[in-house]
């Protein structure tokens, strides 16, 4: 993204068109074409964040409007992260924006931070760990577009790392009018934005390439749904077994102390329910093997029934 761009061969009289009417002069078929795209950014996108961060993550659609390619300059605050992605059809098929409030978010639920810590604005020029965030984001997004892209308009991978501040500040962008895709994540009252700037000839030539190889994108499209699938099945999650220990009056257990032994008593269940992320699996019970405790598996749960006939909840 450094410097200005240099135009690919035989768009010089395509880049006066487009700054004097426009790549078709047809507000309303380029904002349709940007909202089938956004539309199909969801799910991929979605599934990319839940992984990464071991839990579902508010990503929304806001809005796709008309707009340039110099904005993303213009309008990116001084904290913000941008980067450049090419394609074999464009030197500067997709350009990615992030907020500041957006990478504080995304950092706040990757690193497993409480609900009610709210991220705010950084306020400052990004970390090297928020770097990292802001460029795994950009990767998740890279992926969910060439999953759902034609061969044609596959972006071009690694992409560049994302910059900010003055660098961004001094980088020169080939103008042109563009469509972008606003994204809003996290949960209300504190939300933040991604944007996505494609240049009008990029997302106007989106729907003739579909047209032209459905097949071959149906294709690409299965390829990695299979391969991030199996990303997912490797995927670690934390198990959870509990055990009760017995009734306790509030007195007794503010005078609790370190080292006190707590005995179980001679009724005490032998089962428990076996959960992962909050999700019931299996009926269970305790043992030992030599030196370790055990749990065994005696059955799945019954949804059916009170979550495992009024054993504990872990």
């Amino acid at each position: 993204m450094h410097g200005s761009a240099a135009p690919a061969e035989g768009s010089t009289s395509l880049s006066i068109m487009e700054r004097l009417v426009g790549a078709t002069g047809e507000p309303e078929k380029v904002t349709k074409s940007g909202q089938i795209l956004g539309d199909q950014l969801l799910k991929p996108m979605r599934a990319g964040l839940e992984d990464a961060a071991n839990e579902a993550v508010p990503f929304e659609l806001e809005k796709v409007e008309v707009d340039r390619i110099s904005e993303i300059v213009a309008a990116s605050g001084p904290h913000d992260a941008v980067t450049l992605a090419a394609s074999g059809v464009s030197p500067d098929a997709l350009l990615i924006r992030i907020e500041e409030q957006a990478v504080a978010i995304i950092v706040n639920v990757l690193f497993g931070a409480e609900p009610e810590t709210g991220a705010g604005r950084l306020g400052r020029d990004l970390s090297p760990v928020e770097v990292e965030v802001a460029n795994l984001v950009c990767r998740l997004l890279a992926a969910s577009f060439n999953a759902v892209s034609p061969p044609a308009q596959q972006l071009k991978l690694p992409l560049p790392p994302v910059i900010s501040g003055d660098v961004l500040r001094s980088t020169a962008l080939r103008d042109g009018p563009a469509v972008r895709i606003d994204y809003t994540v996290g949960a209300e009252p504190e939300t933040g934005r991604i944007s996505l700037y494609l240049p009008q000839r990029v997302i106007l030539r989106r729907g003739k390439d579909e047209a032209a190889d459905p097949m071959a994108t149906d294709a690409q499209s299965s390829e990695w749904k299979a391969r991030f699938n199996d990303e997912v099945m490797r995927a670690r999650v934390k198990l959870e077994a509990t055990m009760p220990v017995g009734k306790m009056s509030l007195g007794a257990i503010s005078a609790l102390r370190t080292g006190q032994v707590i005995e179980l008593s001679r009724t005490a269940p032998t089962e428990t329910l076996l959960s992962a992320k909050n999700k019931l699996l299996f009926v269970c019970e305790f043992g030992r093997l030599e030196q370790n405790y055990t749990v065994r598996i005696k059955g799945p749960v019954d949804s059916e029934n009170d979550a495992g006939g009024g054993l504990p909840l872990p």
